[in-house]
């Protein structure tokens, strides 16, 4: 594009610019900012890219975009620059003549569309957001990169109402991906029932296209549409089933009957829960015509990665670094995956972002923890109400402080929290202690 384009598609005034000098890409962090890029100046919480201008310059933008006067720099001005933002992502999006598919959830969207990525890619040219960058910034980011791919895979995320409508306009999907509907944000949307109604906002980009839900969750199981096809997966699916599975140790054995054939599956991930991922992404990679020994072994070949369920093993200690992010569904479902018979050792943080229900899920996690051959650790601020029933430390650095003081050695340690929480560094210092990798 030019500077002439794009000032028409935002509507802008050009300063100090030749209409004509073409842009390389599009960024809005000065530090990724390259030779003939354009900087878009984005004002939000704590920093305002204004403040970075110079910077951009520095580091070669041909030109930036600011709601300011500026003189002596070449720009383009706007009444909004997070609106020209947008406008400049929907006009790149317009323009990928490849399929869009978006995933979204309360619990385990990331690792779906991870997943669904390594299998799409053994046929497909595929650009997907860089692991929880599931914002309009993030999105954009990821469209603006776009060139020559076969498949456009984004993750939507949201706080609050409107935001996934606004995310799937932008994209306009033609295949969605809903994983589950849980408690997350139930702060901000104050219901299940909210959050469902949240999570279905990704089919206000659809024209039409394929709906793939997981048929387990009451919320989702009672889904219906018009214009969109809708796919049912899961345990209780009606369109892809899982008849049987089993966990054996640090994997987990699955058969689903397709074209009335049985075909087994094997992830290298314990739990009933990551099946279901697996049927999402088994489902969406059928109907984008992958064979069917492609996703067997995609699916068998796939790893979780840093602090999203990270399984480490060094002689007789097994660490779960799951530090990422909590809630109380996800929690849940880790749990589940233990051993009964091995000696455990749980430091679980706080889960944020749930408003007047923190106090009430937060004693039903209390009763989660109660199981057996287990120590329990429990950090932060809400789980301060579980102080008499479990050891308890406000922050990181103390559980630290109280690790050097027992045996961790012959244990199964999970640790996990909402990221704020910290107990990334608890994980990082277990795996310093026995030079685990």
């Amino acid at each position: 594009m030019t500077i002439l384009e794009v000032s028409k598609i935002i509507n802008g005034k050009v300063n100090n610019c030749s209409l004509k000098k073409k842009i390389r890409n599009i960024k809005f962090d000065s530090k990724k900012v390259l030779k003939n890029d354009l900087f878009i100046c984005i004002k939000g919480k704590n920093k305002d890219g204004h403040d970075y201008i110079k910077e951009a310059i520095k580091n070669g933008a041909v030109a930036v975009i600011t709601s300011r006067k500026l003189d002596n720099i070449p720009n383009i001005e706007v009444k909004d620059t997070l609106s020209a933002l947008k406008q400049l992502a929907f006009y790149k999006r317009n323009k990928f003549l490849g399929t869009v598919i978006a995933v979204t959830g309360s619990v385990g969207k990331t690792t779906t569309k991870e997943m669904l990525s390594n299998v799409l890619k053994t046929k497909y040219n595929v650009i997907s957001n860089e692991g929880s960058k599931n914002n309009i910034y993030g999105l954009s980011e990821t469209i603006f990169k776009l060139k020559k791919e076969d498949i456009l895979l984004v993750e939507f995320g949201m706080n609050h109402t409107g935001e996934i409508e606004e995310l799937s306009k932008i994209c306009r999907p033609s295949i969605s991906i809903i994983t589950n509907i849980g408690s997350s944000h139930i702060g901000n949307l104050k219901s299940k029932r909210k959050i469902y109604k949240a999570k279905i906002e990704i089919i206000k980009g659809m024209n039409k296209g394929k709906l793939i839900v997981n048929n387990d969750d009451k919320y989702l199981r009672k889904t219906k549409l018009k214009n969109i096809k809708l796919i049912k997966v899961g345990f209780s699916g009606k369109d892809i089933k899982c008849n049987d599975y089993k966990i054996l140790n640090d994997k987990t054995e699955f058969t689903v009957k397709i074209n009335n054939k049985l075909e087994n599956f094997t992830l290298n991930l314990p739990g009933k829960h990551f099946v279901n991922n697996a049927l999402l992404v088994i489902a969406t990679s059928l109907n984008m015509g992958i064979d069917i020994t492609d996703i067997k072994s995609s699916l068998k070949k796939f790893v979780s990665y840093d602090r999203r369920y990270k399984i480490y093993r060094k002689n007789n200690i097994i660490l779960i670094d799951d530090s990422y992010n909590s809630s109380y569904e996800s929690l849940k479902a880790n749990l589940k995956t233990l051993n009964d018979k091995s000696d455990k050792l749980l430091i679980v943080g706080d889960i944020l972002e749930l408003g007047k229900k923190s106090k009430k899920i937060h004693k039903k996690v209390g009763k989660l923890l109660d199981i057996p051959n287990s120590t329990t650790i429990v950090v932060g601020q809400n789980m301060s109400i579980l102080k008499n029933k479990y050891k308890h430390f406000f922050n990181s650095e103390d559980v630290i402080k109280y690790l050097k003081t027992i045996d961790l050695k012959n244990k199964t340690i999970l640790v996990k929290g909402s990221n704020k929480i910290g107990l990334d560094k608890v994980s990082d210092y277990i795996r310093c202690q026995f030079d685990i990798k």
